[in-house]
């Protein structure tokens, strides 16, 4: 870089092994040492850290959506096979008279049954 007026020539010291890691970056994308001290100081550091912040937030919102929908899964497969269950044992229950236990346990399998096929006529 061509020293002018708006550059000031300093000397920094700086441990070995950040040296060594400003050079191999700066050699790999083909800059000068300099060149990449530099980048480094006109960067802000809290974007770098904010950035890494709001990585972590996705990676979790990402995992806790694919366990929602894995529970979600799971949950229908059960709705599902609850109605399967209950239509038989409503089936198995018309013969059973209006009067009694039966009958109210009658009642009972009917209107659990047609509330899980209103939920899933529901789903998304």
């Amino acid at each position: 870089m061509p020293i002018d007026d708006t550059t000031i020539k300093t000397s920094l010291r700086l441990p070995r092994s950040l040296h060594a890691e400003i050079e191999a970056l700066a050699t790999s994308v083909g800059l000068t040492i300099n060149a990449e001290m530099l980048v480094r100081l006109q960067k802000n550091p809290r974007d770098n850290s904010a950035d890494a912040i709001l990585e972590t937030i996705q990676e979790r919102d990402t995992a806790v959506e694919d366990g929602l929908r894995k529970q979600n899964a799971v949950l229908w497969t059960t709705v599902d096979r609850a109605e399967d269950v209950l239509k038989r044992v409503s089936i198995a229950m018309a013969k059973v008279s209006g009067e009694g236990e039966a009958a109210a346990l009658k009642r009972d399998v009917e209107f659990a049954l047609q509330l899980i096929i209103a939920v899933g006529t529901s789903r998304s």
